[in-house]
């Protein structure tokens, strides 16, 4: 009684591939850095986004869409505070290098700065 078991073929590539991509894509979106961001919640297009560090950094965004968020690495060795300017909007942070911070937009002019 030599029962004979069926051949079980090799994972296919597709599938292979497809858990690399998730393991990519869960690995830049959901495990990255420090970081700072902003969350346009206010329901209007805002333009002239800014984030400067107080050595004199700054990166800038020309519009950020309603619902969009903008995540910006925390440079390496950042430990003090952050500003956000818009036309409409100055508000500086302090934040922790470990947490970053984010900006959250709302509506009627509104800035509120989370941890």
């Amino acid at each position: 009684m030599n029962a004979r078991l069926p051949k079980v073929p090799p994972l296919p590539l597709a599938l292979v591939l497809g858990v690399l991509t998730l393991g990519v894509w869960a690995n830049l979106t959901l495990w990255h850095g420090p970081s700072i961001s902003v969350v346009n919640h206010s329901g209007k297009i805002v333009e002239g986004v800014q984030i400067c560090l107080p050595s004199g950094q700054c990166v800038s965004r020309p519009r950020l869409w309603p619902h969009q968020a903008w995540r910006v690495p925390l440079p390496a060795q950042h430990s003090s505070g952050v500003q956000l300017q818009t036309p409409q909007h100055q508000l500086t942070a302090s934040l922790r290098p470990e947490l970053g911070v984010q900006f959250v937009l709302k509506e009627g002019g509104r800035v509120q700065a989370v941890q």
